[in-house]
């Protein structure tokens, strides 16, 4: 059994014991012990059951670092969160609200009210301290936007839908809630502050209407910015840093040393992270709790970065997983460019560069290909490439986007950029793009285009079914059969003529269409050709020169543009 993998089993076996004999076993660690059983449950249910085993269940749940409640509060669920909830810390339960009741820049009431009918589902207690050690600020929003403070002697001039809104609990101040807000929500939680922290409910009471909303917005903000930062979450001009390239060479020439982690250092961010062959072996490698601690620290603040920078909502996991697969992918890629294969050099390049770094090179290669792609895609002969066989096209045109992904097969759904894999590949189709474009100029489609609409009896009928690769094998047909050179479909009656000057084997034929090529381009021909012409000759020679020509269907003949019918006129 891996070490990995040891807190989690140890932790299943004290969920099967008796309540007991459990407590006695979980109680008898030691605060990292317990942690790390805690750490070793993914965030859910199992890790709030195990908290609550213990004789001293609070201890257990503040353990866990806020990332890391956070995550195990909203995977369960809020309202059967209850107990997490009630045994949190202040710090706890601070980061979830910063999360939680924020949309865009603004504080939201609705999810302020949400989570305090929970608070108050848990007890008053819970309710109270909180209360007592949020932002004052945000207090005074919640308040100013749900009450209108009612002289006593205006009371009976209230409008009619009003006046069954009025609470005043200690008969002196006098509140009418606004329509819209929680009637029963705003008078259980004012009489919880008057019977508990009479001195914050006269505060509150006194700042009634003496500062502009903007204004305790502007300041709530700043302060749960702050906070927030503290965790490792960045403004967004520090955000986009994720997307700013590096030259390998750079880190050599600038080595900065590691950011320290945070003193709770989250765990989620390892244990959520689906790392590449590299990543996953060089984290594996460092067992060393402080180097750990760095490297946990480092991913949550790139997923962070990744969120922000992005506009994704900071309160959704959804968007943490997400963020957590682009940055996996560029570390792979990262170690790729910079020729870690080894798990030593891995480990060596985790231990001495700021994983920002290594995602900023990763960055770097994918915008020298952007740079290829927009060139070839903007370019004059960019229309053909819309033609290449699938899913070419539509992998270079995601390349373009701004955050690009990456496209697997013609009918898979875009993804993450994983590793270096993914990045040859794009490589190859570059290439592929580059010699077909190249190809086309020499045989003057490019120049030229292609007659719209295409002559009737020609197969494919249109543009749209036409692939580029099977327009210039015909172009590449028609130039050794000595036809017109005009961009158009290969007349059937010349399919005999081509059979007998072509080989029927892929091997021979691909070299005789590179002997073609060489004497065609006579300069030097760019990387992709080789394997365009390749793909040429095994097409042709697996679909259509295994057939008799006179036998052959033109409807089903691959690879090839024909014309069926002599064009009239």
């Amino acid at each position: 059994m891996t070490e990995t993998h040891a807190p989690q089993a140890k932790a299943l076996e004290i969920l099967k014991q008796p309540g007991e004999q459990a407590a006695l076993a979980l109680d008898s660690l030691t605060p990292g012990e317990q942690r790390a059983l805690l750490l070793g449950l993914p965030p859910g249910r199992q890790r709030q059951d195990l908290a609550l085993l213990s004789r001293k269940p609070a201890a257990l749940v503040r353990l866990l670092a806020p990332e890391d409640f956070y995550a195990t509060v909203m995977e369960i669920g809020p309202e059967d969160a209850l107990p997490m909830l009630e045994l949190s810390s202040n710090a706890q339960l601070g980061y979830l609200m910063d999360l939680q009741l924020w949309v865009g820049g603004n504080m939201d009431v609705q999810r302020l009210e949400r989570w305090l009918e929970l608070l108050h589902a848990c007890s008053p207690e819970r309710t109270t301290r909180f209360l007592e050690k949020t932002d004052f600020e945000l207090l005074v929003l919640w308040l100013e936007r749900s009450l209108l403070f009612v002289e006593r002697e205006a009371l009976d001039a209230l409008p009619a839908e009003l006046q069954g809104r009025v609470i005043s609990p200690d008969n002196y101040h006098h509140f009418a809630v606004k329509l819209g807000a929680d009637l029963e929500l705003v008078r259980k939680s004012v009489q919880l502050l008057f019977a508990e922290s009479q001195e914050l409910f006269l505060a509150l009471s006194g700042n009634l209407g003496t500062t502009p909303l903007a204004e305790l917005e502007e300041q709530l903000a700043r302060w749960r910015q702050g906070r927030l930062a503290d965790r490792g979450w960045p403004d967004a001009e520090e955000a986009l840093a994720f997307y700013l390239p590096r030259a390998p060479g750079a880190l050599a020439a600038q080595p900065m040393p590691l950011p320290d982690g945070l003193d709770e250092a989250p765990a989620q961010p390892l244990q959520r992270l689906q790392a590449g062959p590299r990543l996953q072996a060089g984290l594996e490698a460092i067992g060393e709790p402080v180097l750990r601690a760095r490297l946990a620290t480092q991913l949550a603040n790139l997923a962070n970065r990744v969120i922000v920078a992005d506009g994704q909502p900071l309160e959704e996991l959804a968007s943490l997983q997400s963020a957590l697969a682009r940055v996996a992918g560029r570390l792979e890629i990262g170690l790729g460019e910079l020729g870690a294969t080894t798990t030593a050099e891995v480990v060596a390049l985790l231990a001495g560069t700021p994983l920002l770094h290594l995602a900023q090179v990763a960055e770097g290669a994918l915008r020298a290909r952007q740079t290829r792609a927009r060139a070839l895609l903007g370019g004059d002969g960019g229309w053909l490439l819309g033609m290449l066989c699938p899913p070419r096209p539509e992998r270079l045109a995601a390349l373009l986007q701004r955050r690009p992904r990456f496209l697997p097969g013609p009918a898979e759904p875009p993804r993450e950029f994983t590793g270096p894999a993914d990045l040859q590949s794009l490589d190859r189709d570059l290439e592929h793009a580059e010699a077909a474009l190249v190809l086309a100029r020499a045989l003057g489609v490019v120049s030229a285009g292609l007659p719209e609409p295409f002559p009737p009896g020609s197969l494919p009928a249109r543009r749209a079914d036409l692939e580029l690769e099977s327009l210039l094998f015909t172009l590449v047909a028609r130039d050794l059969l000595a036809l017109d050179p005009a961009p158009a479909p290969l007349p059937v009656g010349r399919l005999p003529a081509l059979f007998a000057a072509l080989p029927r084997e892929q091997a021979a034929l691909a070299a005789r269409l590179r002997g073609w090529a060489s004497a065609r381009l006579g300069a030097a021909p760019p990387a992709g050709l080789g394997g365009l012409l390749d793909s040429l000759a095994r097409r042709a020679a697996e679909e259509l020169l295994g057939h008799d020509p006179r036998a052959l269907d033109p409807r089903y003949a691959a690879g090839i543009w024909l014309q069926v019918e002599p064009v009239r006129g």
